[in-house]
């Protein structure tokens, strides 16, 4: 079955907006005129959103019927994400080695790389994706994806209850930790989890009341994209401000940008942008990170420094367009192809 796929090209544009937040919150000193990035771990929170939306609107009908399964459409969203996630690990490794000045032990890189290959975190180290930290969110959105895809539809309760659970635990860790940042870490992956369904769980709720066509207007759009920018990298006073920002903040922004959709020049720009938004956010870190062993960033006047950080966003957004045109398809052709294999091949006969 073919799967009708709408393009809310504002919803693209949020999208873009929050991976770049993301790269100034993890690289502050090459992007030095992004007012208070410090926040911007909250775009996170925004993106659980989002795919809550979209996996919503295109697939919801789907699981419903029983037309997808729920473990296929686990293996489609693997599938679908696996490609540049695997790239994202590969700079870690060098990372990860230098970090040990070349003597990590093979036995440790193992440890690390084995689970990691497979969506999940390596236990024990302070980050939970210790080769691409932003991978924790994608192992989180799998998981969500998955209980979404069993109980939403067959057991509606289970999942009000598993939201419901989640919002606690969110609020819980805030009271406790005075943080809203969780998840990236070993010890909170749990809380990565709720913060994961949660906000997957609003944005599932927003896509019910997107019926009509969206209305074209360009500045409605860049308003849209303003506003939502400012609620993401503003400061709060406290966790449970920056908590009620963005469970309040990222289902509205979705709402309004899916029902508004800018024109011409612009609509291009932001399509484009949610294109790349995700290869951006799985490679940055890694590649910063690399960049930092070899170049010592606070070293270098604000210039400079925004200089680099414009040709590390060009170039990155280059390489992207390239690898989701030349090297994405074939990768998912080769996978598919791989599952089906599998999936046909005969199973050895049991004895009992």
């Amino acid at each position: 079955m073919q799967d009708r796929v709408e393009r809310f090209a504002t919803l693209d544009g949020i999208r873009a907006v929050a991976c770049f937040l993301v790269v100034a919150h993890h690289a502050p000193d090459l992007f030095p005129w992004v007012p208070y990035p410090g926040n911007a771990y909250l775009a996170v929170d925004l993106f659980f959103c989002l795919s809550g939306f979209v996996i919503a609107r295109t697939y919801g009908a789907q699981l419903r019927n029983g037309e997808l399964s729920p473990g296929r459409f686990l293996l489609n969203r693997a599938i679908r994400f696996y490609p540049l996630y695997i790239l994202g690990l590969a700079p870690g490794i060098p990372r990860f080695l230098a970090a040990w000045h070349g003597t990590a032990p093979g036995a440790l890189v193992a440890f690390v790389l084995s689970p990691e290959i497979l969506y999940l975190p390596t236990l024990g180290l302070r980050d939970a994706f210790v080769l691409d930290t932003p991978a924790w969110s994608l192992s989180a959105e799998l998981l969500v994806n998955g209980v979404y895809a069993r109980f939403a539809f067959r057991s509606p309760f289970v999942w009000r209850l598993l939201t419901a659970i989640s919002l606690f635990a969110v609020v819980a860790h805030a009271a406790i930790t005075g943080d809203a940042d969780a998840g990236w870490s070993s010890a909170t992956i749990p809380v990565g989890w709720a913060r994961a369904a949660l906000m997957f769980s609003l944005g599932t709720v927003a896509q019910r009341y997107v019926r009509i066509h969206a209305v074209p207007g360009n500045a409605i759009a860049a308003a849209v994209l303003a506003v939502a920018a400012i609620a993401l990298a503003a400061p709060h006073a406290s966790a449970f401000a920056a908590i009620a920002v963005t469970v309040i903040a990222s289902p509205v922004a979705i709402y309004l940008g899916a029902r508004v959709e800018p024109t011409g020049v612009l609509r291009t720009i932001l399509k484009l942008g949610g294109r790349l938004s995700y290869g951006v956010y799985i490679l940055h870190l890694p590649l910063i990170e690399l960049i930092r062993i070899r170049l010592p960033l606070a070293s270098l006047t604000r210039t400079s420094a925004e200089a680099l950080g414009l040709a590390f966003i060009v170039v990155l957004c280059a390489a992207v367009w390239l690898l989701e045109r030349y090297y994405v398809p074939p990768a998912h052709r080769l996978l598919r192809g791989a599952v089906d294999y599998l999936a046909r091949r005969p199973r050895p006969a049991s004895f009992g």
